[in-house]
């Protein structure tokens, strides 16, 4: 104590240190070097409301802390015991609970002992005003945020501009929507919106500003350029200017804030426009137009109704419907404005009006109910056509055909008028009855047929139907007598066409000359006989020549490759295939006749053996391919995973399911569809061939396997053969132990096929099948480029091989689409281009190549079967260089590019 008090004696030192330790308005406690109380003075006592002291003296001075505050004063109280001062900001309740908080020093005493001195002064109100200064603080913090979040999030426009430059200070994004997403905060107003100086805002900005008087001004036109480099856009708005004054009154700041109407505005123009064009619509008009409320009672005419009814537009505005509506057609009237009120749908009301002189008026009125935005009807509007005249001429026309009728009914000759349907290769697809008199019903056994259309899918073999498409499209006249099967009888038919070129309404006249044609008949009786088997022998003959007739062509082809080229290239193997197939393909229609002749004298040999089906079906759709691929069928093949073994002739077996193919191919018309599927049930193999053709009746469907027999046998429904395939087919199958049947559910229905075989138990590895050589291409020569393009496949690709055999380097396409490709990729010098090509014609390829950019256009050959002098025109137009009608012969073709290689 004598460092601390100078040279006082002990005593007084101790008893000054004793006054200033009781007397001290803070909290004063002595602790020993543990912390533990040993005293406090009075204020200490009062202030922690201690009542007896004795009760504390020695616990540790920490135990009067809460658990939250005694980390803190533990650090002071180490701090002084390694000689230091230690501070700390403390709660620590009263003894009696009351809260208080204090600010903590903790000293060391001096001496041996290691006493400390701590004292706490306390700071409870101290406390609780910034608590409560932070608490206001937060509560300023939060409604400043929740004006911030009102000013940016409002429906309106708003911004604040400082100072007498009008800075922006801030903007909310309906603002930036309005002005465009540009830099505003910190910028003056001038400088930030420069397009809008001079159009009056500013000088507004300015004189709030100065004045303090607000601003409020609507449907203000602001010319704004809302992105950078934009042209100036028009909007309008609603905007109010308000002064903003600091604490002292002074103004610092404009707010401003407002609407964007400038879709209103908009809409009001727009609407304004409309009504403006409605009123010249109506004023100038060709029909009557009225207008009225949901009374009846008119509201606008224009000039043509007046007209119409003789009557001035003051005269009409005012007036009731009905008082100009004649009495016949006031009831129909009332009825139709009450149910167009009531039910806000149109309708068209026949009617007469009672014009201003009495005489009556034939109309037609179609209303409608006027609606407002709530979408309630406030009114009706009728557009009147007057009809007066049109009826007049109804009535002379029903006349006139009334006596036509009579006569046409009277008639004994059958009379019909008929619509043709042609596609876009003016073939017939179908036909509509127009007209027809009572004896056509008579004459033709078809009732009731009058405006209904029919299509080919659904007769498919009509027997009038080519000369009608004939007369249609030629003109003229056309008499010819015809048995009709359908009908068992004789006809005399005369067809003419109605109308000019281009029409497809053919009249048609035709009686009944059976017992005419009997009479003759009856003069022939004696030879008929004979001429039938004559005629038999001759259709049969003439059948067998069409049928081998086909492949001639390009077996000739084939024999002039060969003739020009005798070395053994890729060339002459693609050649020898094509030969093989088209020789196959007569060989069949042989074989198919002399098989009939063996197996009828029991004098076929089967060469069979262990053999896999999978590739016999895939050797019969090779066959089949290219009468398939003709008539565009889609073909689906599906055979197992496994293997299945019979034991069998194999090329027989092919032959089966290739005549089954080639009968789907032929009975299906164009774009059907084909199934071939294997499968295996118990025992035995089967093979189906199902099409989505003409079908077979149900009373044919034994006989189809009979010798000559073909489903609809006259010949416009033959499709070609000779009737004997599915009676092979049947012998066939039946010489190999299995069976074949035949099923459609009837006429337009498809059918299907169904072949089975026993089964041999027989691994894949022993079994052997025919094998098909593939096809190699040979390299293009090294002469000039040339392209055939045709859809006919093997007609393309016999041309290249001639022209490759004369070294020309060539390519072949089948369709405009792969031309096209392969002129840009291949760049040929001479094109020989087919006109009658499906999808993309020639013409369209012509032209589409010569607009193909960047490339050395090619000569363009036409090589077509049209030859007229108009025909040569067109392709000319469609830049064509040369025009060559097929057959062509090889002498041209090799001349014209002789020509063009020079």
């Amino acid at each position: 104590m004598s460092d601390s008090y100078g040279s006082l004696p002990a005593a007084q030192a101790a008893l000054l240190g004793a006054q200033l330790f009781d007397n001290s308005p803070d909290c004063m406690k002595l602790l020993d070097a543990d912390g533990r109380l040993l005293a406090m003075n009075r204020n200490g006592r009062l202030g922690m409301e201690i009542d007896d002291f004795s009760a504390l003296q020695g616990q540790r001075w920490l135990s009067l802390f809460p658990d939250e505050s005694r980390e803190a004063v533990g650090i002071a109280l180490e701090q002084a015991r390694r000689g230091g001062s230690g501070r700390a900001s403390a709660f620590c309740p009263t003894m009696r609970g009351t809260p208080k908080w204090w600010d903590i020093v903790v000293t060391p005493l001096g001496g041996a002992n290691g006493q400390l001195v701590a004292v706490s002064r306390e700071v409870t109100a101290q406390r609780r005003l910034e608590q409560e200064r932070s608490h206001l603080l937060g509560e300023v913090q939060a409604a400043n945020q929740r004006m911030n979040d009102v000013f940016k999030q409002a429906p309106a426009f708003m911004c604040i501009l400082r100072g007498p430059e009008h800075v922006y200070e801030m903007a909310n994004d309906r603002y930036y929507q309005l002005v465009g997403q540009r830099r505003l905060v910190g910028l003056p107003a001038r400088e930030a919106l420069p397009e809008v100086g001079g159009q009056g805002f500013f000088k507004l900005l300015d004189q709030v500003y100065r004045t303090g008087e607000p601003f409020v001004g609507n449907n203000l036109r602001v010319a704004l350029q809302r992105e950078p480099g934009a042209p100036l856009e028009e909007r309008y708005v609603d905007v109010i200017y308000t002064a903003l004054r600091d604490a002292k009154g002074e103004i610092y700041a404009v707010l401003s804030h407002g609407i964007d109407q400038t879709h209103r505005r908009q809409a009001e123009i727009a609407l304004h426009e409309s009504r403006e064009r409605f009123e010249k619509i109506v004023s100038q008009a060709a029909t009557g137009v009225v207008e009225m409320d949901v009374a009846g009672n008119i509201t606008l005419v224009n000039q043509k109704f007046c007209t119409m009814l003789g009557y001035t537009e003051d005269e009409l505005l005012g007036t009731w419907i009905i008082d100009i509506t004649a009495p016949d057609s006031v009831q129909k009237t009332l009825a139709a404005v009450e149910s167009i009120v009531a039910e806000g749908r149109g309708r068209a009301v026949e009617k007469h009006y009672r014009r201003k002189d009495g005489s009556l008026m034939s109309a037609t009125s179609s209303v409608n109910a006027l609606r407002n935005a709530a979408g309630e009807t406030h009114g009706l509007v009728a557009i009147v056509l007057d009809t007066t005249d049109s009826k007049l001429a109804a009535e002379a026309l029903r006349a006139s055909e009334e006596r036509y009728r009579t006569l046409f009914d009277s008639m004994d000759q059958a009379f019909c008028v008929v619509d043709l349907h042609l596609d876009a290769n003016d073939q017939p697809t179908g036909w509509t009855f127009l007209e027809t008199n009572a004896a056509f019903s008579v004459h033709s056994g078809l009732a009731d047929v009058v405006g209904k259309a029919h299509s080919l899918p659904s007769a498919p073999h009509v027997w009038w139907l080519e000369s009608v498409r004939k007369v249609a499209k030629e003109g003229g006249n056309l008499r010819y007598e015809r048995y009709v099967q359908g009908l068992g009888r004789w006809l005399d038919v005369y067809l003419t066409r109605i109308g000019e070129a281009g029409s497809t309404k053919v009249a048609a006249l035709f009686r009944d000359i059976t017992e005419r044609k009997t009479a003759e008949e009856q003069l022939r009786r004696f030879a008929g006989d004979l001429e039938e088997a004559d005629r038999r022998k001759t259709d049969f003959l003439a059948t067998l020549a069409h049928e081998l007739r086909n492949p001639l062509a390009p077996i000739r082809s084939g024999l002039g490759v060969l003739r020009l080229n005798r070395d053994a290239t890729p060339a002459m193997a693609r050649v020898r295939e094509m030969m093989e197939r088209q020789v196959t393909h007569m060989v069949h229609l042989i074989d198919d006749l002399l098989d009939v002749a063996r197996i009828s004298g029991g004098k076929l040999n089967l060469r069979k053996g262990e053999v896999a089906l999978g590739p016999i079906l895939a050797s019969a759709v090779e066959t089949s391919l290219p009468l398939i691929e003709a008539a565009r069928h889609e073909l689906t093949v599906e055979v197992p995973d496994d293997e299945l073994f019979v034991h069998a002739d194999a090329t027989r077996i092919a032959q089966v399911v290739a005549n089954l193919l080639n009968n789907a191919a032929k009975y299906t018309p164009p774009g059907g569809r084909i199934a071939l599927s294997l499968r295996r049930e118990g025992l035995e193999a089967v093979v189906a061939v199902s099409d989505t053709g003409v079908g077979i009746p149900e009373h044919a469907l034994q006989s189809v396997f009979e010798m000559f027999s073909q489903v609809g046998s006259e010949s416009e429904r033959s499709q070609g053969g000779l009737g004997i395939g599915l009676s092979l087919v049947r012998q066939l199958v039946q010489m190999h132990g299995g069976s074949v049947l035949a099923e459609s559910a009837g006429p337009g229905a498809g059918s299907r096929f169904t072949v089975r075989l026993p089964l041999l138990l027989k691994d894949a590895a022993s079994a052997s099948a025919p094998v098909s050589a593939a096809a190699t291409e040979a390299d293009a020569g090294s002469g000039l480029r040339v392209l055939v393009v045709d859809d006919n496949v093997d007609a393309a690709v016999t041309l290249a091989m001639i022209l490759d055999v004369d070294g020309y380097a060539t390519r072949v396409a089948h369709g405009g689409q792969e031309a096209l490709h392969m002129v840009t990729e291949f760049v040929p010098a001479v094109v020989f281009l087919d006109i009658g090509m499906p999808g993309m014609n020639g013409f369209e390829t012509a032209e589409a190549i010569r607009r193909l950019p960047g490339i050395a256009q090619p000569c363009l050959v036409a090589l077509t079967g049209w030859g007229a002098e108009h025909d040569r025109a067109r392709s000319a137009a469609a830049g064509f260089d040369h025009h060559l009608t097929k057959p062509v012969e090889l002498g041209t073709v090799q001349a014209l590019l002789a020509g063009l290689a020079k």
